[in-house]
């Protein structure tokens, strides 16, 4: 899911005619670090330079650039960037996040700013992703997501196969399913009426939560729901 964070957070800050912040920035102030600050959000983490962050990065980075143009339907960049990166004169047209950028973004975080402050907005908007829907479920102790891979949950997973199929019944019936299912589940039309889970079901689930959260709709994200209906067991 490609979510547009600057809509929801804030876009970029007040920027002068140089292209500079108005506001300098002082580590030495008084708030919070950033790096704890997003520890609090519900919805969005800071990018790491884990791997599996690479496409967000670059998502992150396009945000960044979006930003600066000339005119929101060009293609043409300011000639300075708020954060002041060296390179922007040579990065600005290109699509992979760098170094530069992704230092920049752990500089920020080690800054001390106030919640509502402008420079959080940016970070949150340019350093920051949207949690998976895995992670989410994964911050609630009294549920835990199905592991694909686990030889203890057969019975965990048979109940949350059988949850699905009713999902699927058709209206007013007990045991007549519908031919075609929410999820698209492969071989659907054949498993339907199989009380035991199948291997098609478990890739279902992994594949849906480890899609991004809507930070838009939050707990009321149609796949978080589904994936906690179906995809989850009650912890131990």
């Amino acid at each position: 899911m490609d979510i547009k964070l600057v809509g929801l957070i804030g876009g970029v800050g007040a920027v002068g005619a140089g292209g500079a912040y108005l506001a300098v920035s002082n580590p030495f102030k008084s708030g919070i670090l950033i790096s704890e600050l997003i520890k609090s959000e519900a919805f969005i983490k800071s990018l790491t330079r884990n791997a599996k962050d690479n496409t967000k990065w670059d998502e992150a980075w396009k945000r960044y650039k979006d930003a600066h143009k000339v005119s929101s339907s060009g293609s043409e960049y300011k000639e300075k960037d708020i954060w002041e990166l060296s390179e922007w004169g040579q990065k600005k047209n290109g699509n992979n996040a760098f170094d530069e950028f992704k230092n920049k973004c752990e500089e920020k975080s080690k800054l001390k700013v106030d919640s509502n402050s402008q420079e959080y907005k940016d970070f949150k908007n340019y350093c920051a992703r949207p949690k998976t829907v895995s992670e989410l479920i994964g911050e609630d102790s009294s549920t835990t997501l199905l592991s694909k891979t686990s030889n203890n949950e057969s019975a965990a997973w048979d109940a949350a196969w059988e949850t699905y199929r009713k999902a699927n019944l058709q209206n007013g019936q007990t045991n007549v399913y519908k031919e075609q299912d929410i999820w698209g589940v492969q071989n659907w039309s054949s498993d339907k009426s199989n009380g035991s889970v199948t291997e098609h079901y478990k890739t279902k689930c992994e594949e849906k939560a480890n899609l991004d959260i809507d930070i838009t709709k939050g707990l009321k994200d149609s796949n978080f729901i589904n994936v906690k209906n179906w995809c989850t067991k009650i912890s131990q």
